[in-house]
Parts: structure tokens; sequence; C-alpha cells
């Protein structure tokens, strides 16, 4: 992916951080122990210099952004059935990369645009 951006402007992931928070714990509990770290790489996507766009998906979960931007720097379910940080924190972002994801770097996702 993060060639196609480089080189194409493509391949810029859609994300759903709120669903870590919202329904983390099902997740947690399907995926396991090994699987569970690699779920949203947030902090990989910033390390290979990617830009993704973050969302809530309403009938889903929650509407307010701020469930999606505590999942994506805390990494931490709703009610923590397996343990306070099944994902771990290593694909953990700041509070700011987090705010980016929904905002610019959504808007240039989702209508092209990068102003």
């Amino acid at each position: 992916m993060a060639s196609l951006q480089k080189t194409y402007d493509a391949g810029y992931p859609e994300s759903q951080p709120g669903f870590t928070w919202w329904i983390g714990d099902t997740y947690a509990g399907n995926f396991g122990s090994q699987r569970s770290p690699r779920l949203n790489p947030f902090h990989t996507y910033v390390s290979r210099g990617m830009i993704w766009g973050a969302g809530s998906d309403y009938s889903v979960t929650p509407l307010p952004a701020r469930y999606g931007l505590w999942a994506s720097v805390e990494r931490e379910p709703l009610k923590g059935v397996y343990g306070k940080h099944p994902f771990g924190t290593a694909e953990s972002v700041d509070v700011r990369t987090a705010l980016r994801s929904y905002t610019a770097w959504a808007a240039r996702q989702l209508f092209l645009e990068d102003k």
C-alpha cells in the first residue's frame, strides 16, 4: 500500500477504529492473542509514510468519533473481557495522527481533496 500511495496515488486503507472499542472484545476473542496485535496497524502505516481514512459505520458503532480516536491511541475495548490491551499498544498512534485520520486524511480519501 505504501508503494501504491507514493507511486500511483492509490491504495489508501479505510479503517474503522471505533470497532476496536465498541466490538473489540468480540474481535479479541475471535482473533486470539497471536492475531489481535495486528488489528489496525496504524503505527506501521505512519512508519511507512502512509495515510488512511478513519470512520464509523453508525449502524454498527456509536457515531461520535471520540470512540475511534480513543481506540486509535489506547487500543482498548469497551469491556476488556480479554484484558485491558488485548491488541497491544505497539500499533498505537498519538491523538494528532488519529485526528488526521478522521479529518484531513479521510477527506483526501473520500473526496480526493488534498487541501
